[in-house]
């Protein structure tokens, strides 16, 4: 990779460099600031379906408390007690 520097106008000429995805959605974006990031995060999450944010919540469960899943990276089944307290005791 080489920089030309032009010395007349005082600035650099890069060299372009392509991001070819094979899935054609994806693309990088370049932030001028961590606020319009943010902005831009919550416009996202706010465009996608209910199903999509319980997915998302599901796989941030599994990262965070991956200590509870068994091996096959599901979650253990619940153990269903019900207890009957008969007059306050």
């Amino acid at each position: 990779m080489s920089f030309k520097m032009d010395e007349e106008n005082n600035q650099v000429n890069e060299p372009q460099a392509e991001y070819k995805a094979a899935d054609k959605k994806k693309t990088i974006t370049f932030y001028n600031s961590f606020q319009e990031m943010e902005d831009d995060r919550w416009r996202y999450l706010a465009s996608t379906s209910y199903e999509q944010r319980l997915q998302f919540l599901e796989e941030r469960r599994k990262v965070k408390f991956k200590e509870y899943l068994q091996a096959d990276g599901t979650w253990p089944p619940l153990k269903r007690i019900i207890t009957i307290i008969k007059n306050g005791r």
